[in-house]
This record gives C-alpha cells, sequence and structure tokens, in this order.
C-alpha cells in the first residue's frame, strides 16, 4: 500500500465527467488516483465519515469542559400555558428561551439551589 504525503495537484476533464487527484508519495514518488465525477459525492461522503472517526479515536482521553459565565436570565408564566417560560443570556446573541414543564423548573430549582450551597461551602473552606 502507498502512502500519500499531500495532496499535489487535481485535474478535471474538459466535459467535466472525470478527476484525477495526484499526492505526493513517502518516497518522493507522484501517485494518481482517477475517477468519474459521478463518484465524487460518495467519496466526499465517506471522507467525511472517516474525519469523524477519526477525531473520534483522537479525542483526548480526559474530557474538558469549557464554560462561560451566564449574564442574564428571566423565567415567568405564561397565562393558559403549561410551562416556566426561562431564557438564559436574553439580553446578548446567545439568549437560550427554554419552555420547561412545572415538575421540571421545581427539579432544576432545587438543583440549583444545592449547588449554590455547596459552591458557597467550598468557597469558605477554601
Amino acid at each position: 500500500m502507498s502512502e500519500i504525503f499531500g495532496l499535489r495537484n487535481h485535474n478535471v476533464t474538459v466535459d467535466g465527467s472525470s478527476l484525477s487527484l495526484t499526492f505526493d508519495g513517502r518516497w518522493g514518488e507522484q501517485i494518481t488516483v482517477s475517477m468519474p465525477a459521478d463518484h465524487l459525492d460518495a467519496l466526499m461522503a465517506s471522507l467525511g465519515r472517516v474525519k469523524q472517526e477519526v477525531s473520534i479515536r483522537q479525542r483526548p482521553q480526559k474530557l474538558v469542559f469549557s464554560f462561560r459565565g451566564l449574564q442574564s436570565w428571566s423565567a415567568s408564566n405564561v397565562p393558559g400555558q403549561e410551562y416556566v417560560f426561562v431564557i438564559l443570556d436574553g439580553s446578548t446573541a446567545l439568549a437560550a428561551p427554554y419552555a420547561v414543564p412545572p415538575k421540571m423548573a421545581e427539579e432544576l430549582g432545587s438543583a440549583l439551589l444545592s449547588a449554590a450551597d455547596a459552591a458557597r461551602k467550598q468557597r469558605r473552606d477554601n
């Protein structure tokens, strides 16, 4: 099997019916692959799947999370609606609106209070 290290160039026939890709090989040779243009969509789809698989396999073992600070929030109910309406960062371009069922709103409120208490305690301990 030949190894390629970079795309050197590509050529499309005058009528657009086929194409060729020329790569630089590991030992300095040129490797050319030709195919009908009708297969280009399938090739692109396949390469997209390969890229995704490679990304998954190269993902670091440790999960890294990135957070940004919440700028604003609002919560309200609307007469005749069965949801609590919550908007996070409503005054920014990253506004995120949610329609939350009442039971879930209660659970969220309780979890936020519990996490806030733990964060305050941790801050006092340090």
